[in-house]
C-alpha cells in the first residue's frame, strides 16, 4: 500500500504516515483482501476526488444548510483496487488519533462491503432505486457500528475529541456493549 501526504512539512507527514500504518497492517491480514492500494492525506479534498474520479462535480459538504455535514474521507476505485482519500481538516485540532481512526475504519468498512455486497440488479427503475437506498443505509450503518466498536474498544480511555464526536452522540443506535 502506498501512502501519499499532502500536507505537511518532512516530519508531519512522516508522523502521520507513522500514525496511519496501523491500517497496512489491517488490510494484510483480511480476508476478502481489500485490494487497498493507496491511503491519501490530500491537501485539496474535492480537488483530488474529482480528479481520480474524472469529474467536476464532487462536494464535501451535505445538508441543507452549508457546513452541516462536511465528508472527511471518501473511497475511490483505482484500477484493481481501491483509494481511501483522506480530507487535510482531519489532521486540523478539532480531530485526535480516536476520531481519525473511526473515519479510517469506517471507509474500510465500505470497502468490505463493496467486494461483499451482490451487486444491485437493474432490470426494473423501482427496484433498482429501492435497493440501492436500501444497501446505502446498510453500508452506513454497519461502516459506523464496526468503526465505533473497534474504536471503542482499541482505545482504554477516550479522548475529549471522541466524547464529542459526532457520530458519538448516537452511540445508543450504534454500541453492541449495551
Amino acid at each position: 500500500m502506498e501512502f501519499i501526504i499532502e500536507i505537511g512539512d518532512e516530519n508531519q507527514k512522516q508522523l502521520i504516515e507513522q500514525e496511519l500504518k496501523y491500517v497496512e497492517a489491517i488490510t494484510e491480514t483480511c480476508s476478502p483482501d481489500l485490494n487497498l492500494r493507496q491511503l491519501i492525506v490530500a491537501s485539496n479534498f474535492e480537488a483530488k476526488i474529482n480528479a481520480m474520479e474524472g469529474v467536476e462535480t464532487y462536494k464535501a459538504e451535505r445538508g441543507i444548510n452549508p457546513g452541516d455535514v462536511l465528508v472527511a474521507a471518501k473511497i475511490v476505485k483505482v484500477d484493481d483496487g481501491f483509494a481511501i482519500i483522506l480530507s487535510p481538516h482531519l489532521f486540523t485540532d478539532m480531530h485526535d488519533i480516536q476520531t481519525r481512526c473511526f473515519v479510517v475504519l469506517h471507509e474500510l468498512s465500505h470497502i468490505v462491503n463493496r467486494l461483499l455486497f451482490p451487486p444491485i440488479p437493474n432490470d426494473s427503475m423501482i427496484s433498482y432505486q429501492y435497493l440501492y437506498h436500501l444497501y446505502g443505509m446498510y453500508d452506513e450503518y454497519t461502516s459506523d457500528r464496526f468503526a465505533y466498536n473497534l474504536v471503542e474498544d482499541s482505545f482504554s480511555s477516550k479522548s475529549s475529541h471522541w466524547n464529542s464526536y459526532p457520530n458519538k452522540q448516537c452511540q445508543w443506535g450504534l454500541s453492541s456493549h449495551h
